[in-house]
């Protein structure tokens, strides 16, 4: 086989990290280790980090991770709503109003009838490149100290711009109008900066990656809202899917999403989606679970299985593909260009192989074919 022995600049770059533990107790159940999977992106077409999302996985800043749905301690599935076709709740529509009433009074009391007449509050929200600015750091350090109790020395330029404004994405589809990449919504009182959403502009849809806000304006439900207003956003520039990340049905921290209606669920082992309210049966049976309802039911089926519980969910894992080949994935080794497995070793074939067969496994025979690996 020949070495290509050079560069694609139409290509993604990632760097596999592979199957990880983590060091520290669930952010979310607090009680045992989350389990994932990971790599590091240098480059990453939208295209491919679209498929990506829509097979589980998900970014924190040019780091891309997907859980190990059957052996982590909080399975997370990706969820998303179709935008067109999202009803706002009576809850939703009363938080649309209580803003609304807040920019013409200056109060979100109904009762509020002060005879002072005030000038009307005005709103902007602007869509702009995600970078950073000192105006961003600072609300952003100011939520995370109020929110999340974080210590204001771990926060500094570098981990904000890590964590909310590299993310890698190449511009080479739109997004509606929008070239592709990862953007900053920012929303303003009468030009004060009070809420950011992050947000990454895919060819199938929006994907939500944080929100920060003032948090002195609790009542105006800033998350809330700016979620509504991404939603109409979505709808406005003619974009279906509205991805909210991950959806943990046992915790309140997660399970909130499935207020946003109709919402679907993507399937960990088929990556097919699936209505949620269709799925809320089998999660409330099963912490772990395909949601494809032949699946589901195999699933069901071994519950009083002599096999460990370990190895009931092992057998839940991934579809793999009928045949896997990894002669075709590039392989990009520093100073030499792209290669393949063919021009390697027999060491290196022998090290490689397991490694590049789970990552077909993980993301399917096509966008393995696309992306290069970093050695």
């Amino acid at each position: 086989m020949e070495s290509s022995c050079r560069k694609d600049v139409d290509r993604s770059e990632v760097k596999l990290c592979g199957n990880y533990d983590s060091s520290e107790l669930c952010g979310y159940c607090g009680k045992a280790h989350s389990s994932s999977y990971g790599l590091l992106a240098s480059t990453f077409l939208s295209e491919d980090y679209d498929a990506m999302l829509n097979r589980g996985f998900r970014r924190c800043g040019t780091f891309v991770y997907k859980p190990t749905m059957h052996k982590t301690c909080c399975p997370q599935y990706t969820i998303r709503l179709r935008a067109c076709d999202f009803i706002p709740s009576k809850a939703q529509r009363q938080i649309l109003r209580r803003f609304d009433r807040y920019l013409s009074t200056g109060s979100v009391l109904m009762s509020d009838s002060s005879d002072v007449q005030r000038p009307p509050i005005v709103l902007t929200v602007d869509t702009e490149p995600a970078i950073f600015t000192e105006e961003r750091f600072e609300l952003y350090k100011k939520y995370q100290i109020a929110q999340h109790e974080d210590d204001p020395a771990n926060i500094s330029h570098e981990s904000f711009t890590r964590f909310l404004v590299s993310s890698t994405l190449s511009p080479t589809r739109n997004c509606g109008p929008y070239p592709c990449g990862t953007y900053h919504q920012l929303y303003r009182l009468d030009g004060v900066l009070v809420a950011v959403g992050v947000l990454d502009f895919l060819p199938s849809g929006i994907s939500s990656v944080y929100c920060f806000y003032d948090l002195d304006m609790k009542k105006l439900a800033l998350g809330k809202y700016t979620a509504l207003r991404e939603i109409e956003f979505c709808r406005s520039i003619g974009v279906e899917f509205y991805y909210m990340g991950f959806y943990i049905h046992s915790n309140p921290k997660m399970n909130y999403k499935a207020d946003y209606k109709p919402s679907e669920l993507l399937c960990p082992m088929s990556f097919e989606w699936f209505p949620l309210a269709e799925c809320t049966r089998i999660l409330n049976r099963f912490k772990y679970s395909p949601l494809r309802p032949d699946l589901a039911e195999k699933r069901a089926a071994l519950e009083n299985s002599e096999e460990s519980s370990e190895q009931v969910l092992e057998q839940f894992g991934p579809m793999v593909p009928d045949q896997i080949n990894i002669s075709n994935i590039r392989l990009d080794l520093r100073g030499v260009g792209h290669i393949f497995i063919g021009d390697l070793t027999n060491k290196g074939v022998q090290f490689l192989t397991p490694i590049l067969t789970e990552w077909v496994k993980l993301v399917g025979q096509e966008l393995a074919d696309r992306i290069v690996i970093q050695l």
